[in-house]
């Protein structure tokens, strides 16, 4: 049975951030964009009872790694538990998948550029006990804290550790404006590899490829909740994130959705197609008619949904897959996006983690064909993306799950910040406006970050 404890208070969800990051793979799934739809509450959960990490290490098996991630949720799954809000994650898992596991997935070769990382390629946690948030209410009760019974003084500890957070915390030094950045890949650099890729393309090997170019740089004395706190301030999304673990942490202000499963309906969302927002009204309405009309984008967008519809196909009930939504316009911060939803209804021979494997990585960050584009990504691109354009969510003990696509990512390793922002090369893409694309994109990070930039 899962049991709630309501905790009503003022509360500052920047301050529960500062005060419990440091504890044991602190996580927040952060839904902080104001009338969004698509993902409704925010949770945050400490110290797992039992978790799992895939590392990097050479000739990991695929089939091994399923299944010991499979074992783990299986260990800890309830298959009846009463008490269970449908709609929301109630307690259970909480689990983020890196890209290159999905090259390994893929059965592809990864390559081999000395770099070394601290994030594993996987993490699976058990968390018995979660924080319910519900941002965007006018509730009374702020905070809800969900719990399986057999963790009560988990639950009561953790309602304790809340009160004791002062309303007013003295806020650290914003120290994020002394980034250096160290790394970026220059326009004639990145038009060379556009050239290669549309030659990819006029051979027929690919009709789109997803490439992505990489920001690093170095923070001294860095405080990486106070980073977060800003990211998530000037950069709100339905599926931002924060994960603290050992010498790494993520931080994701992703606006987009790799699978969601409520009550056996999966729906992915893809995204293609990308324009500014303008700060002049009837420039940014010319710019929403632009994205609307173009061509090429629309084009880019269908063929992933067409993509997504076959990999949907793997674990769906025959029959059941559809497209519910084509060409929707979506507005952010920084950009308007196209975005498309297509549905199935779930085959039940298959577990949370066999549906994220079937259909990983997503493709929208990947191109079409899946696995041929992968290919030429590694290729191309001289680093490993790592938790970039991999995924992130929850499993709930009923078998409902969200999972992100992690774009508008930073990662963090000690003192090394990290993004990468990308965009799909097409036949008719120039080098010109792309990599334009990728700097409207990266805006928004880049903003969080206190980095002073001019194309």
């Amino acid at each position: 049975m899962i049991n709630k404890l309501v905790v009503e208070f003022e509360y500052n969800i920047d301050n529960l951030i500062r005060s419990l990051y440091n504890e044991k793979y602190f996580f927040l799934l952060d839904s902080n964009r104001n009338h969004d739809v698509q993902s409704k509450y925010t949770y945050l959960g400490i110290n797992p009872v039992d978790y799992l990490i895939i590392d990097d290490i050479d000739n990991i098996n695929k089939y091994e790694t399923l299944t010991k991630l499979n074992e783990f949720y299986s260990k800890y799954r309830k298959d009846t538990i009463e008490g269970i809000d449908e709609s929301t994650f109630n307690t259970g898992f909480l689990s983020f998948i890196s890209y290159d596991l999905g090259l390994i997935f893929e059965d592809i070769k990864r390559k081999s550029n000395g770099e070394q990382h601290k994030l594993p390629l996987a993490f699976i946690g058990y968390y018995p006990v979660i924080i319910k948030i519900a941002e965007k209410s006018n509730e009374k009760s702020l905070i809800t804290i969900n719990y399986d019974v057999e963790y009560h003084k988990r639950a009561l500890d953790l309602v304790e550790k809340i009160k004791k957070i002062q309303i007013e915390i003295s806020e650290s030094k914003d120290n994020v404006n002394n980034f250096q950045l160290t790394y970026q890949e220059e326009f004639p650099d990145y038009k060379e590899k556009i050239s290669i890729i549309k030659n990819y393309i006029y051979e027929g090997d690919i009709y789109q490829v997803n490439y992505t170019r990489q920001f690093k740089g170095y923070m001294e004395g860095l405080n990486v909740a106070e980073l977060y706190i800003n990211l998530r301030k000037k950069n709100p999304a339905p599926f931002a994130c924060f994960i603290h673990g050992n010498n790494w942490s993520i931080l994701s202000t992703s606006p987009e959705r790799l699978i969601k499963n409520t009550n056996n309906k999966l729906t992915t969302r893809p995204i293609k197609g990308t324009i500014a927002v303008a700060d002049d009204y009837q420039q940014n309405e010319q710019n929403k008619k632009i994205l609307l009309n173009s061509i090429k984008d629309k084009s880019e967008l269908l063929m992933i949904v067409d993509l997504e519809r076959n990999d949907l196909s793997k674990i769906a009930v025959p029959g059941s897959v559809k497209v519910e939504e084509l060409y929707k316009l979506e507005t952010y911060e920084t950009v308007h996006h196209l975005v498309s939803t297509i549905s199935c209804m779930l085959d039940m021979d298959y577990s949370p983690l066999d549906v994220i494997y079937n259909i990983f990585p997503g493709g929208s960050i990947t191109g079409t064909p899946k696995k041929r584009a992968m290919e030429i990504i590694e290729e191309l691109e001289e680093y490993d993306r790592g938790i970039y354009t991999g995924s992130i969510g929850y499993i709930d003990h009923n078998g409902n799950f969200d999972f992100n696509i992690a774009i508008r990512t930073v990662v963090v390793e000690d003192q090394e910040v990290k993004f990468n922002v990308g965009g799909g090369i097409t036949w008719k893409s120039t080098a010109e406006e792309e990599f334009k694309e990728t700097e409207v994109k990266g805006l928004g990070i880049m903003k969080g970050l206190g980095i002073e930039y001019n194309s």
